[in-house]
């Protein structure tokens, strides 16, 4: 039987369930573009009830002796999806990493496996479901963070850090430490490389590992490394071409010129000896001069570049930090259209840029640039400002015949407290949510509706 959304406004639906389950119901490449952040690997226990994972389907499992790990201790918060902006002490309890079947199934919460590479095989089997779900043309953006590994026998102080390892309560062991194979004490645990290598290795093309830079950090105890500042954003599609609207996220290019870039910029007359002839003509394909001339001629726009600078986002309803809408903005509009999508086939319309260059512009130098083409230079420079580009229209990217739209569909497979849905909302597109938890689809029904609807759909 089909799972039946918990929530459907006709914009937004939100299903409560495994994602594995309700991805599978869901029809093949019906999808245009997935933002999400999975629950991080040792970071916190949110009390939901153990899935079954891997093993062999057809049989009664037979479930051994369940890990029990120590929850003593400062939790710092640093997942996006429900981070902390304040350090909370957990409560002295135990909980638990699952329990393994003699056929190798494994019962129990994502992010509390007991290795790192269970972890990652349960990643990739989630990305699976949604390789399935999501268009040819889509992509995939995937936040992750990073922790420490923190394995010791010593007894475990209270901390702010993100170290991991945790304490086996197994009989006479007593308070013990399980130790993540292939690391030492203290390394840093590389997860997020390791999900986006193994998704790769699953066939998914790794476009690009962006860095979310936060400029309000949580604070951490520790004095023999940097205070870590940064998670990742992993962009990844399905094929060697898609869907992605440069335009849409362009950044504003506005940095000052440096000092002497503007000494020869419109010279009419011969450049003193010594001085290069590029730095009076100030030609972009120049080699080794591109940055000089970038300075002399900021472009209307540069295209967004791979560190993304934005602050944590408390919300309120929510005992912990939520995914920012500004990291998951830039997302959605690169990854839909924002004039919509083909109704009967899914495709979507893509934008139409004109360039302008009113003035043709070539340089001044000191000598005439007629032949400039023919002595091998490539192009000809601006001199005054610099070429722009702007939208003209939209067209569409099938042969259907459609001239009307409907909005693309943005899925979030670990919606949390909803804020993917949220932002593809109220940026007119759709949304899938799907989460585990009752409570946190809760605080997203909430959001959601004291939110406008679009103005057409």
């Amino acid at each position: 039987m089909a799972v039946k959304p918990t929530f459907d406004n006709g914009v937004v639906q939100l299903y409560q369930g495994d994602a594995r389950r309700v991805l599978r119901d869901l029809p093949a490449e019906s999808v245009h573009c997935v933002v999400t952040s999975p629950p991080y690997w040792g970071l916190r226990d949110y009390g939901l009830a153990p899935l079954v994972w891997g093993g062999v389907e057809w049989h009664e499992h037979e479930w051994g002796a369940a890990i029990t790990v120590s929850d003593k201790h400062f939790d710092k918060g640093t997942s996006t999806l429900s981070g902390s902006n304040a350090n909370q002490m957990a409560a002295s309890t135990f909980s638990s990493q699952g329990a393994f079947c003699p056929c190798g199934a494994w019962r129990g919460s994502l992010g509390l496996e007991p290795t790192i590479d269970l972890y990652v095989q349960h990643i990739v089997e989630i990305f699976r479901e949604v390789w399935r779900v999501l268009r040819k043309d889509g992509t995939l953006w995937v936040n992750m963070g990073d922790s420490y590994n923190a394995g010791t026998s010593a007894t475990r102080k209270a901390s702010t850090d993100v170290d991991v390892g945790y304490w086996q309560n197994a009989g006479n062991m007593g308070d013990q430490r399980l130790q993540v194979p292939g690391l030492k004490t203290k390394d840093l645990c590389m997860m997020p490389a390791r999900v986006a290598l193994a998704l790769q290795a699953d066939g998914w093309w790794l476009r690009s590992d962006i860095v979310w830079s936060k400029p309000n950090p949580m604070p951490e105890s520790v004095t023999d490394r940097p205070t870590r500042a940064h998670e990742y954003l992993f962009l990844l599609a399905k094929a060697e071409r898609y869907y992605y609207d440069a335009e849409s996220i362009k950044e504003s290019a506005t940095e000052p010129r440096r000092a002497g870039q503007n000494s020869y910029a419109n010279v009419d007359h011969d450049i003193r000896h010594g001085t290069r002839k590029q730095d009076a003509l100030a030609k972009r394909t120049y080699a080794g001069f591109n940055d000089r001339y970038d300075f002399a001629n900021p472009p209307a726009g540069r295209n967004k570049r791979s560190v993304w600078e934005i602050a944590t986002e408390p919300y309120p309803e929510a005992h912990f930090a939520t995914f920012p809408q500004k990291l998951v903005e830039p997302c959605v509009l690169a990854g839909t259209s924002e004039r919509g999508v083909c109704p009967d086939c899914g495709a979507p319309w893509e934008r139409v840029v004109e360039v302008e260059d009113p003035e043709g512009r070539l340089g001044k130098g000191y000598h005439d640039h007629t032949n400039d083409l023919g002595r091998g230079q490539r192009g000809v420079f601006p001199t005054d400002g610099a070429p722009t580009k702007r939208t003209t229209g939209w067209r569409p990217t099938c042969d259907c015949g459609r001239e009307e739209t409907v909005p693309g569909t943005v899925l979030d497979c670990f919606a949390g407290s909803g804020t993917v849905a949220y932002v593809a909302q109220r940026l007119g597109r759709r949304a899938i949510g799907i989460d585990l938890s009752a409570e946190y689809l809760a605080l997203a029904e909430k959001r959601l509706e004291g939110l406008p609807m679009p103005m057409a759909l």
